[in-house]
């Protein structure tokens, strides 16, 4: 028999076994009730705590009612929605906790049986916030009419909240943008009752819900706009809205007011526009070059401008932060913080105008790329780490000025095909960031790892690249031709090694075809892209099967860091998953017994092994020509001529007859290196940035460790596998030989002085021009 004396209700007992979750106590309380008895008590504990605003109790109590009517669903939704709001949107929960009734706003059921929102605004006339009456139909239509807006990722507010089931759509399937990037919407709501009524009729609580999501700008209550105001002008990394969405009764209100915070966030810019440019136009040319000295009067400063939609160039630009603090300056990274956020100019006009930097240093992008956002006087570094098209075209080097500064490890290319300056080319290769090491370590992982994120088959890649040369139909039909070469080069157990390779193919497939690329600029983009995108894949991917077999052979373990391996046709069984840069990647390359290392380039060059070696890692490296012909090519120029024969031009003048030939011979030799490369510019480029010096080899004891098919690679295999000392002794000779040179701090060290120099010199090249 139940106690239902006072003091021993079903109430009272069930409600701080419900506060407190106790399933068990709940249970036992209930066990062997009528349902209705049951639910009697459950809805009396949550209208109490509705009251009350104890969300979570009123939660758990309408979600163990046994008959759920609409009320309860709508009390129930009202309630989580609350809760959420209150842990994680606590300023807007206060407004909509406090907000009084008004009578105005209804649910009601729509036209087609869903609920919706009606507005009455005098007796008798009642208005759908469903377009049509109809919630989902209205949505879908807005969906086909912003597609192109939300593909883009532009923020947009929705002006009013209408029927809600729009920001639910946008919240549950979000656009597919680049990487990790993420769409923000401004959600401004003045009437609070009708965001009351929608978070009855909707869930907004979920993880992947508008409240949860920080990409979801909350403005609402009366006070909205000063809401937005501080979050806009408060801080620049917030997206203005781009579109706007009218959807409830103050829709237009809101537009104009959105329509004057632009104008005022516009006007602020302009104001510290003038701020920054007049700030640096009052800099004298003999405080620049104290800056970049070795003993400046006070520590410099540099702010490096990145994004987080790069995972390569913002690791690269914080170990490039890293070294200049080292070199003692100042170091600001400028990136965003979060998904949701960008890094616009207003953001970064604020930032200069309060940091007041001494040099912009960016990866991959020029100065005049940002317009007249850096003034003119303020040094721009831009390190080149990849040949994208905004930096390679004829033009390029056009818009590089006297303060610009271009980093690369491949100047003569830049100033021969792209009109760069060669007076603005500061030579700087790849560089790696030297970790703190361990004084001693045991390399007790892995036998055999590779790390890299090259994981797609042909198969997957050829489509992107017929997608990108698909017009006209007989430049599609000469690509595909020359794609599939490639691949039965590979398929016959053939490799193709360089650039140079690939332009012969397709030569030879023009010649099959009948049809041809007029165009060198074109033709260059063609090579490039088949080398890059497919070849570059086929040749990593030819030295992963051979490491297969071995491993299977000797009874090894085989390991592939990096995204996309759990799916690949033939590769998938050695897949570990992704591995973050930095320390977690060292501290993998320090414990595995073998690192390989199989791009198409010359490994002497590559950031992974060079990072590797100095994280203490040892290496197998798969053979390439670039890894001799550019050595044996700068050995003889350094001996052969002075450090003003800087091209093949210069050579050919200068060379002793006794040593033509041999020159002669050398050239041909290089050919391979492409016919748009002038070699000797190359290696010139690679002596005065450090990534090559005269020596026997291009890395100390690099025949030890190269290999060139299967039956090489077992070899090496199985002269280290078992051989901590040897592998330690190897590696620690290379690393030795590179790390004084090729570190971030050397580099950029480098760097700083090249630039003093050139700030210093510039009146006697004013007066030159001049002259």
């Amino acid at each position: 028999m139940h106690d239902t004396s006072p003091g021993g209700s079903l109430i009272d007992s069930l409600e701080p076994a419900l506060a407190r979750r106790d399933a068990e106590k709940v249970e036992s309380l209930l066990a062997g009730r009528p349902s209705a008895e049951s639910d009697k008590a459950l809805r009396a504990i949550a209208d109490s705590a509705l009251q009350a605003r104890r969300w979570l109790l009123a939660q758990v109590a309408l979600q163990r009612l046994n008959v759920k009517d609409v009320a309860c669903h709508l009390q129930f939704n009202l309630a989580r929605n609350f809760a959420a709001l209150q842990e994680h949107r606590p300023a807007a929960y206060e407004v909509l906790a406090t907000a009084p009734a008004d009578s105005r706003f209804q649910i009601a059921a729509s036209a087609t049986g869903l609920p919706t929102i009606f507005f009455t605004d005098r007796p008798g006339h009642a208005t759908s916030f469903s377009a049509n009456n109809d919630p989902l139909k209205a949505v879908g239509g807005l969906f086909g009419q912003l597609k192109a807006e939300i593909d883009h990722g532009a923020a947009f507010a929705l002006c009013g909240l209408g029927d809600g089931y729009l920001l639910n759509a946008l919240a549950q399937k979000p656009p597919s943008l680049y990487m990790t990037m993420q769409q923000t919407i401004h959600l401004i709501e003045p009437q609070t009752q009708v965001l009351i009524l929608n978070m009855m009729v909707h869930d907004y609580s979920a993880d992947a819900g508008p409240i949860k999501q920080p990409r979801f700008r909350w403005h609402v209550g009366r006070e909205w706009r000063q809401q937005m105001e501080a979050d806009c002008f408060g801080d620049l990394l917030t997206p203005l809205p781009a579109l706007t969405i009218n959807q409830g009764i103050d829709s237009a209100t809101i537009t104009a007011a959105i329509e004057e915070i632009q104008q005022i966030y516009t006007a602020n810019d302009a104001v510290r526009k003038v701020e920054v440019e007049t700030h640096y136009a009052t800099v004298r040319q003999d405080e620049w070059v104290n800056r970049f000295s070795s003993f400046p009067n006070q520590p410099p400063r540099v702010m490096l401008y990145t994004t987080r939609f790069s995972t390569v160039l913002q690791y690269s630009t914080r170990d490039a932060a890293q070294a200049f603090g080292q070199l003692g300056w100042e170091a600001m990274v400028v990136i965003e913080p979060s998904d949701w956020q960008r890094c616009g100019p207003a953001h970064i006009r604020k930032a200069m105008a309060e940091f007041k930097p001494d040099l912009i240093f960016q990866i991959d992008h020029l100065r005049h790329e940002h317009g007249d956002l850096f003034p003119p006087q303020l040094p721009f570094a831009c390190w080149i780490q990849d040949h994208l098209p905004n930096l390679c075209h004829p033009g390029a080097g056009e818009g590089v000025k006297l303060r610009d500064f271009v980093l690369s490890g491949m100047g003569s290319l830049f100033v021969q095909q792209h009109s760069y300056p060669r007076r603005q080319i500061v030579d700087l290769p790849q560089l790696a960031r030297v970790p703190m090491r361990p004084t001693e370590w045991t390399s007790d992982g892995e036998d055999i790892i590779y790390v890299s994120n090259w994981s797609k088959t042909a198969e997957q890649i050829v489509p992107d690249i017929l997608k990108r040369f698909s017009q006209p139909p007989e430049l599609a039909a000469l690509v595909a031709k020359c794609c599939t070469a490639v691949i039965d080069r590979y398929a016959a157990g053939q490799t193709v090694s360089t650039f140079y390779d690939v332009r012969l193919m397709l030569t030879e497939c023009e010649k099959a075809t009948g049809l041809t690329i007029n165009k060198p600029a074109l033709k260059d983009e063609v090579i490039n892209v088949i080398f890059d995108r497919l070849n570059n894949t086929l040749y990593r991917h030819q030295a992963l099967q051979w490491s297969a077999e071995v491993v299977r052979s000797m009874g090894l373990q085989l390991a592939l860091y990096g995204n996309g391996w759990d799916t690949h046709p033939t590769l998938a069984a050695y897949a570990r998953g992704p591995v973050k840069a930095g320390e977690e990647l060292e501290l993998l390359t320090r414990r595995s017994k073998i690192s390989l290392q199989l791009e198409p380039y010359a490994c002497f060059s590559h950031a992974r092994l060079l990072s590797g070696l100095f994280a203490g890692g040892f290496f197998l490296v798969r053979d390439h020509p670039f890894n001799h012909l550019t050595q044996e090519l700068l050995n003889f120029v350094d001996r052969q001529f002075d450090a003003d024969a800087c091209s093949v031009e210069q050579a050919r003048a200068a060379v002793k007859e006794s040593y033509r030939e041999k020159l002669e011979e050398m050239l041909v030799r290089c050919a391979c290196l492409g016919e748009q490369v002038d070699p000797i510019g190359m290696v010139r480029d690679w002596q005065r940035g450090g990534t090559l010096i005269a020596q026997g080899t291009s890395l100390p004891r690099l025949t030890d460790v190269l290999f060139d098919d299967r039956a090489s690679l077992e070899v090496k295999v199985r002269r280290f596998i078992n051989n901590a000392q040897l592998r330690y002794d190897v590696s620690t000779e290379q690393r030795q030989n590179t790390q004084s040179r090729l570190s971030y701090r050397a580099g950029l060290d480098r760097v700083v002085r090249a630039i003093g120099k050139l700030i210093a010199a510039e009146t006697a090249v004013s007066k030159a021009q001049a002259a």
